[in-house]
C-alpha cells in the first residue's frame, strides 16, 4: 500500500485554488508536490502558499513528472478529456472535476483509454454523492420510503459576478448546462435510478450580453422525460443575489422529500432590527466543502487500496450526453431525444 500519495494539481482558478488548499491541509495521506497553470499569478500562489516543489506552465511536464502518483484536474472544461487521457497514458491516477468531456465523443475516448489501464484509478467529481443530505435522501428513496419517484426538481443558482468576470471566464465555461446543470443531471439520474429519455430546454441572456454573444444564457430551465416514466425539471441561474443556492425536491407515489442548502453557516439564523436572516453559502466550495473532502479522501483511499470509486465514468458520460442535448434543445428551441 502507498503510504503517501504524491500528487499534482492542474488548474488554480476559482475552484482550483480552494481545492488545492483543501488537499494540502485536510486530505489524508497526500503530499501536494506540483502545480500547473498558465497564470504566473496562480503559480506564485502555488509556490508561496502551497509550497509546491514543482510549478509548470506546460501540463505535459506535470503529467510526465515521475515523482507524482496522481493528478487532481481542475482545468477548463474543454481541456478535461485531453488532460485525463495524457495523464492516464503517463501512468497517473486522475481525479477530475466535471464535466468528463464537453462532448460525447471525448467522453468515450477517455473511457477507452481508462479501460486500457485497469490498475489506475480515474474518478469524476460528483460530490453531491458524498454529501450527507443527498446520501440520506438516496437511501430513503432506495428503501421505498416515498414510493417511486415520479417528479424531480433540481436547481443550481450561482452567485452573480460582474461583467468583467464573465468576459474573462464565460468563453471557458463550456455553456451554462455543462457548467451549472451537470451536477443536477447526475442528481436526477442517481435519485431516480433512471436514464434521461428527452430534454426540452429554454432560457436566455436576460442581463449579460456576453452570454448572448456566446450563444449561451444566464438563466435556463429544462423539462426532462425519464425512461420508464417520470419527469424532472432542472434549472440554472447566474444571477443569484444572496449567494450560491442548490436545491432538490423529489415527489414519489407515496411521499416526497426536499434537500435544502446545508452548509455549516446555515445552522445560524440571525434576528435583529432588519428581521430574520439566514446565512447562505457564498460559493460552490463553501456549500460542498465537507463533501469535497470526503470525495478526495475516497480517491486517495482507492489509490492506496486498489479500490474502485463510488462514481463511474459512465455517469460522467451520461451527464455530458444530457447537457449536450440540453444545449442543442436551447439553441434549436425544440425537444431533443437522447441518442445512445
Amino acid at each position: 500500500m502507498i503510504d503517501k500519495v504524491k500528487a499534482g494539481i492542474i488548474g488554480l482558478g476559482r475552484l482550483g485554488r480552494s481545492y488545492a488548499q483543501l488537499i494540502q491541509q485536510q486530505v489524508k495521506h497526500v503530499d501536494l508536490l506540483a502545480a500547473c497553470s498558465l497564470s504566473q499569478e496562480e503559480l506564485a500562489f502555488a509556490k508561496t502558499k502551497l509550497n509546491v516543489q514543482y510549478a509548470y506552465t506546460d501540463y505535459h511536464q506535470i503529467v510526465n513528472n515521475h515523482d507524482l502518483d496522481a493528478i487532481f484536474l481542475l482545468s477548463p472544461p474543454q481541456q478535461h478529456a485531453m488532460h485525463i487521457i495524457d495523464a492516464v497514458n503517463a501512468g497517473k491516477h486522475v481525479f477530475t472535476t466535471t464535466p468528463l468531456g464537453t462532448n460525447v465523443e471525448d467522453c468515450k475516448a477517455v473511457m477507452k483509454t481508462v479501460r486500457s489501464r485497469p490498475s489506475q484509478v480515474v474518478m469524476i467529481g460528483f460530490e453531491h454523492r458524498y454529501d450527507p443530505a443527498y446520501i440520506k435522501a438516496h437511501a430513503m428513496i432506495k428503501k421505498g420510503q416515498i414510493g417511486e419517484p415520479v417528479l424531480i426538481q433540481s436547481s443550481t443558482f450561482d452567485k452573480e459576478k460582474n461583467d468583467s468576470y464573465y468576459q474573462l471566464y464565460g468563453p471557458k465555461a463550456g455553456g451554462i448546462f455543462l457548467e451549472l446543470n451537470i451536477k443536477n443531471i447526475d442528481i436526477v439520474r442517481w435519485l431516480s435510478g433512471k436514464e434521461i429519455q428527452s430534454v426540452t430546454a429554454a432560457g436566455g441572456a436576460y442581463k449579460y450580453d456576453i452570454f448572448k454573444n456566446l450563444n449561451d444564457a444566464d438563466n435556463v430551465m429544462s423539462l426532462i422525460e425519464l425512461e420508464g416514466g417520470g419527469v424532472a425539471n432542472i434549472s440554472a441561474s447566474r444571477l443569484s443575489q444572496d449567494g450560491f443556492n442548490t436545491k432538490t425536491f423529489v415527489l414519489g407515489t407515496e411521499g416526497s422529500l426536499e434537500i435544502l442548502d446545508s452548509s455549516p453557516t446555515e445552522a445560524i439564523r440571525i434576528y435583529d432590527t432588519d428581521g430574520i436572516k439566514t446565512q447562505v453559502p457564498q460559493s460552490y466550495f463553501e456549500r460542498y466543502e465537507l463533501a469535497l473532502l470526503a470525495q478526495a479522501n475516497d480517491f486517495v483511499s482507492c489509490i492506496q487500496n486498489s479500490g474502485s470509486p463510488n462514481v463511474f465514468l459512465e455517469d460522467g458520460l451520461e451527464a455530458t450526453r444530457a447537457a449536450v442535448a440540453m444545449t442543442k434543445s436551447f439553441l434549436l428551441k425544440q425537444r431533443v431525444e437522447i441518442e445512445r
